[in-house]
């Protein structure tokens, strides 16, 4: 194959990655792409969790294994339990080996370097493809560079997948074996089997996916698409009208449509003209056609038929199915097995008479190129043997001692499973839900399909293939959700090892495979017949417009989500020197393994070469989370006792680090901000700190078991608000009144914008309602499972209950631990708690925990009184509701850090640096109870030493709201002139509360400069 169009292609190809992964190459030694399209004012953060970082530790790990103190291919750092490393998995390697090769950039530019090397590298090996296919410059250039920027793939790259790096082993694979089976070479089919081994090391998922595609599309190629040498068949059929065939064909697709319509619409109980509906209609359509077509090839090739008499012939015999009409008897008449009857008597006859038209046209000299075809079994073979091998050695180590060792459930594949809105709108972008294949590529596609309505196409093996397998890749990619046609879920019940994947979504990997051929084959179709009617100006340009739309459409038109990857921290060189020898760095908080959060730490491996506690995989030994994860989860809170004294001693703990980041301390470990663990930690007698850095901070640990105990434990003045539509209910229904708490999360972002109030599509309301008579005695509400530190407590429950004069029992409100079901404690309320008949009421109900437990609250309805619920508000005993002052570092925070200042009331104060911290939220909270009032608030800001510019530049935006943000009181934008001055100056506004709700306080930091804020203080207005 010539050279010139060979590097043209790379160049295009590189091009389009600089463009799609914009604006890395602004950023390309200093940051690494961590997301496609990132949330409003996280396009470029530091140091971003996430799978990003865990390719970027892989990577590193195979150049520490070369040039470092590491064995070649073992990874001694992480998961290090009481006997040693706990993980078997080793990554990315033999990838790994062009990172080490791009080292001469940098850790950080060879990592950007593979980036871009992928979109090179998929690019060339689909143009080889096509190239086999077409034979059509064009079409195979348009081919490559859909591949290599369809969304799904970039998403992947963007998000740290090794599945969007390698995917172009499939195509290459398939490649090497074309060029197999129409040469004959020996060194091509060596290539296949070489692909399929390779892959097999890095990713099993995508090894996985390459073995069924080669399954499905090896045979059919053989069959199917004759050999380069003249065949001696003659081509008949000129006078064989097309309809009568495709009459068929449709009639059977629409009788097997309907077959499938009436099961999925009796078993899911559907209104008749629900849209659902139309998935079994359109796939079983689809898939009729698409059959008939390949059959058609088929016989053409094993008969003395021509394509259009294959064709007529094979589209007569779906006449067989119009008995499927008679399918819904099967719920009208009582016979055993009707309509299992029914089906099989459409098979059969349709079976009967298709191989007795085959015995009777039956060619006993059928074309092949059975050298060609040797080879490649040959080379084909051997390489899926040494993958089967390797993998079922990595399912033996790796698989079975882990948590996924019996296979995902299909609820839990369902969460990650697309609907078919996906593969035409933008949307559920970053997740493995985001296949989008867009409106240019399906057309296209669907042009390249129309030749097999001519009476005797030009390739007509190829098309029938592609169309076939990029449908079942399609299908397969919805997974469970596409009920209608259930071919993922018998794959999943009877297929061997489908069962261990929760992605069906990468299926549209393959799909694209053959989406791109379909498309390329359109393409050359359409500039021959440009050609014929001498167009030939427009067959020039008509190929560079083509391929311009379809990659406008695939772009995002916005910057890829950046991650600053910190360089200079003084922090991981305090690590490199304080850690003892024959020790190991525990980091917190600690998560199970598995959770995106754990990169961070993988990060700080790369940095200090240290051994650790933690890890990051995709799978987790199950030891890991017993004797790893759960014994050390109190610590998390804060929470330091003999019992995880020793277990630290076993582990041979002796640094620990703290991340007080929004983006690692997530909400989901607790409530409350994770300055109260850090609080509780920098208390302990047996750790002593060292350093802070930023969010980080670094202890000694003094293990010992007899030592003292933990001092009285800080509490925090945030409050925990768990909202009624966020609760389990057995009973009651739910209702929605915009003048109670929680109403304003129910509903959608950008209409309320607007000021419309449109409810988001599964909103449920934000009370729960039980009335006498209605509903039985059974709990109200139960939840929400969540694990809170030791302390005092306050819970407040927010709850109607009739008539204040009746006194009889309306409900028990319980706080139970959920794991033990131990009631804690419990109130009973009567119609007297209300005061005025149908008044909200906040009843409180204090409690007390000893240790770290997981909490559920619940009401238990008695039937008498009527009883509504709003809420549940939690918070450690002695704050105070409504107005005060807060220290602004005792705050949930999304961006900046935590910094000393002599000039702050406590010698603390939040700080967000311009350039460097993204613009969100810098405070938000603490969630106080304000009764309906006028207040004033103040917030102390100053400026920071680099204020510069415009005065009338904002730095900062203050808020007071609540519902979580959502319902906005109040707010007011600072400028660079609001702050003049080296003090803390108070920046004022009144607001007013419209009805009883938690209220937060925010500051978003728009990042234009350095700004400092040390408290709010709030007062009431008369």
């Amino acid at each position: 194959m010539a050279k010139r169009p060979i590097m043209l292609c790379l160049v295009l190809c590189l091009i389009a990655g600089l463009l799609f992964t914009w604006p890395l190459a602004l950023n390309f030694f200093s940051s690494i792409p961590y997301t496609l399209r990132p949330i409003s004012g996280f396009e470029r953060v530091p140091l971003m969790p996430g799978d990003h970082l865990q390719s970027y530790y892989w990577y590193w790990l195979f150049s520490d294994n070369i040039f470092g103190h590491s064995a070649l291919l073992t990874n001694p750092y992480e998961f290090n339990g009481p006997t040693g490393p706990m993980s078997t998995v080793y990554a990315n390697f033999p990838y790994s080996i062009l990172y080490v090769v791009l080292l001469f950039l940098g850790p950080v530019g060879g990592y950007n370097g593979l980036v871009l090397l992928s979109f090179m590298l998929c690019g060339l090996a689909m143009f080889l493809l096509a190239r086999t296919w077409t034979k059509d410059y064009w079409a195979s250039l348009m081919a490559g560079l859909i591949f290599a920027v369809f969304p799904y793939r970039v998403s992947h790259i963007a998000g740290g997948q090794l599945t969007g790096h390698v995917i172009f082993f499939l195509p290459l694979c398939l490649y090497f074996i074309e060029k197999t089976l129409s040469g004959g070479r020996w060194f091509f089919s060596a290539g296949a089997g070489l692909c399929l081994v390779i892959v097999s090391l890095m990713d099993p998922h995508t090894s996985y996916l390459t073995a069924l595609t080669i399954g499905a599309y090896f045979p059919s190629r053989i069959l199917l698409i004759p050999p380069p040498f003249p065949s001696v068949q003659e081509q008949r059929g000129e006078n064989i009208t097309f309809w009568t065939g495709f009459g068929g064909a449709l009639t059977g697709g629409l009788s097997i449509s309907f077959m499938l319509w009436i099961r999925f619409w009796h078993e899911n109980e559907l209104p008749f003209w629900h849209l659902d509906l139309l998935q079994p209609l359109i796939s079983g359509v689809i898939f009729t056609l698409l059959f008939w077509a390949y059959l058609s090839v088929l016989f053409s090739r094993l008969t003395t038929l021509s394509f259009a008499e294959a064709r007529h012939q094979v589209g007569k015999l779906f006449f067989f199915f119009l008995p499927l009409w008679l399918y819904p008897l099967k719920y009208r008449l009582s016979v055993p097995r009707l309509g299992l009857i029914v089906i099989l008597f459409c098979l059969g006859l349709f079976s009967f008479f298709l191989i007795a038209q085959w015995r009777r046209q039956r060619n006993r000299l059928p074309a092949f190129n059975w050298p060609g075809i040797l080879y490649a079994v040959t080379g084909v073979g051997l390489g899926l043997t040494v993958a089967s091998a390797y993998l079922m050695h990595i399912r033996k180590m790796v698989l079975l001692p882990s948590v996924a060792s019996k296979g995902r459930t299909l609820a839990e594949v369902r969460l990650y499973s697309p609907k078919v809105s996906n593969f035409f709108f933008w949307q559920d972008i970053n997740y493995e839900r985001f296949v989008l294949l867009g409106w240019g590529l399906i057309l296209l596609a669907f042009v390249g399909l129309i030749p097999l309505f001519r009476r005797n196409p030009k390739k007509s093996g190829y098309l029938p293939l592609a169309g076939a397998l990029a449908f079942l890749a399609t299908v397969l990619s919805l997974g469970p959700t596409l009920t209608a046609f259930p071919l993922y879920p018998f794959l999943y019940q009877y297929f061997p090892f489908f069962n261990y994947s929760r992605l069906p979504g990468r299926f549209v990997m393959i799909g694209m495979v053959f989406f791109c051929l379909l498309a390329g084959m359109a393409l050359s179709a359409i500039r021959d017949g440009l050609a014929s009617r001498g167009w030939l100006r427009l067959m020039k340009w008509f190929p560079p417009l083509i391929i311009f739309l379809i990659l406008a459409e695939n772009h995002t038109r916005q910057p890829l989500g950046i991650s600053i990857m910190p360089r200079g921290n003084q922090f991981y060189d305090q690590i490199e020197k304080s850690l003892s020898d024959g020790k190991r760095v525990l980091e917190l908080p600690v998560w199970p393994g598995d959770s995106h959060q754990s990169s961070v730490y993988e990060y700080t491996v790369t940095r200090t070469r240290k051994p650790m506690i933690n890890g990051y995989a995709p799978v987790v030994v199950r030891d890991y989370i017993e004797k790893v994860f759960w014994p050390l989860f109190p610590l998390n809170y804060g929470e330091l006792t003999p019992r995880e004294i020793r277990e630290m001693n076993q582990l041979k703990v002796d640094l620990i680090t703290f991340h007080d980041d929004y983006q690692v301390y997530t909400n989901k470990i607790s409530p409350f901000p994770p300055r109260l663990a850090l609080k509780r930690l920098a208390a302990s007698p047996w750790l002593e700190p060292l350093s802070v850095h930023r969010n980080l901070s670094l202890f000694k640990f003094q293990g010992n078991p007899g030592g003292p105990g933990n001092p009285p434990d800080p509490g925090s003045p945030v409050n925990a608000v768990f909202y009624a539509q966020d609760l389990k209910n057995q009973i009651g229904q739910r209702l929605f009144d915009p003048s109670a708490s929680g109403f304003y999360l129910l509903l959608q972002d950008e209409p309320l914008l607007r000021g419309k109030w449109v409810p988001q599509t599964k909103a449920r309301g934000n009370l729960i309602q039980a009335l006498p008579g209605r509903d039985k005695p059974g709990y109200l509400i139960d939840g929400p499972a969540r694990f809170l530190p030791s302390g005092n407590y306050i819970s407040t429950f927010r709850v109607k209950t009739g008539r204040a004069s009746d006194r009889r029992e309306a409900a028990t409100l319980e706080i139970i631990d959920d794991r033990d079901q131990n009631v804690l404690t419990r109130k009973k309320i009567g119609g007297q708690e209300s005061g005025i008949a149908n008044n909200w009421v906040d009843v409180p109900l204090p409690f007390k925990l000893s240790s770290v437990t997981r909490v559920n609250f619940r009401i238990y309805f008695a039937g008498t009184l009527p009883v509504t619920v709003n809420l549940v508000k939690v918070g450690f005993a002695g704050q105070r509701n409504g107005p005060g002052v807060v220290e602004a570092e005792d705050l949930f925070r999304q961006t900046g850090e935590i910094l000393p200042d002599p000039l702050a009331s406590r010698g603390e104060a939040v700080f967000g640096q311009g350039g460097y911290h993204p613009p969100v939220m810098l405070i938000q909270g603490p969630y106080r109870t304000f009764d309906p009032g006028r207040y004033r608030i103040q917030f102390y800001l100053k400026a920071g030493k680099n204020f510069s510019g415009s005065s009338d530049k904002t730095v900062a935006e203050l808020g007071v709201a609540s519902d979580m943000g959502k319902h906005l009181f109040k707010k007011r934008r600072v400028t660079a002139g609001d702050l003049t001055g080296e003090r803390y100056k108070p920046v004022a506004m009144d607001f007013e509360v419209p009805f009883r709700c938690e209220v937060d306080f925010r500051v978003k930091f728009e990042s234009q400069a350095d700004v400092w804020i040390d408290r709010i203080e709030v007062s009431a207005r008369p």
